[in-house]
């Protein structure tokens, strides 16, 4: 699933993107410049975002990145980056499920980005859940 905009809600887009729809909610990233509303155009406005970045190299931001949205999302979820963006995935440890992978291209909102990250750790959660609960008995699995 990539969100990488290809449409804008405004009709004097200077990108000349289609308008979106009232539903799509969707801004392009120059309209976000022109607009003056936070967006995130590098790895490093996304570690600013997430934990406060102090300026270590992109590996070490990465790394920091994934602990925090592991450990701070209900079942934890994976990150990483693409050639343009990053991506989060759902993890349900001890499946075999595979969660779907939500990529998002620079530039992109930290909206947008944290409606990415609940969604896949919602995702997460229900391939947790799905694989141990135990229907007949109405319980976890496990001890």
């Amino acid at each position: 699933m990539t969100r990488a905009p290809r449409k804008c809600r405004y009709d004097d887009c200077p990108e000349g993107h289609s308008v979106a729809s009232d539903e799509e909610q969707v801004t392009c990233g120059s309209c976000r410049m022109d607009l003056g509303l936070p967006t995130i155009n590098t790895l490093f406005d996304l570690a600013r975002e997430v934990y406060g970045y102090n300026g270590e190299d992109g590996d070490r931001a990465v790394a920091r990145i994934g602990k925090a949205l592991f450990k701070g999302t209900e079942c934890g979820i994976s990150f990483g980056t693409v050639e343009a963006g990053v991506y989060v995935a759902g993890y349900a440890e001890g499946s075999d499920a595979e969660c779907s992978v939500i990529e998002l291209l620079y530039p992109f909102t930290p909206e947008e980005f944290w409606e990415a990250t609940e969604e896949a750790d919602r995702e997460g959660c229900e391939a947790w859940d799905e694989a141990n609960f135990d229907e007949t008995a109405g319980t976890l699995d496990g001890p």
